[in-house]
């Protein structure tokens, strides 16, 4: 495998694991949070992460070319697919859910 396709592979495991551990916590934060609130902690913390990782400040200037609408409307779709995930979660066995 070269390089670039390992550390793809790389990647996209740590995303799963990530994925998972972060489900384990919210699944505990079901009893002080509703799962909006747990969404909405989650959306916010993975915001900052990207920001910070990606350096999102430099895109400033290209803001005005961005394809809004497109962009919107993923991140209605990734936010409505955390909720119902975190509803699942809050009522069904982790790996139910998670299957």
């Amino acid at each position: 495998m070269p390089n670039t396709q390992l550390t793809a592979v790389l990647f996209m495991v740590l995303s799963m694991v990530a994925y998972q551990i972060s489900a384990s916590f919210a699944k505990q934060l079901f009893e002080v949070l509703d799962p909006l609130t747990v969404v909405t902690l989650r959306l916010c913390f993975a915001s900052i992460l990207i920001i910070l990782m990606f350096r999102s400040w430099k895109i400033i200037k290209r803001l005005p070319y961005l394809k809004w609408k497109d962009l919107l409307l993923y991140s209605g779709s990734v936010c409505l697919m955390n909720v119902l995930f975190y509803a699942s979660l809050g009522k069904l066995p982790q790996g139910i859910a998670v299957d």
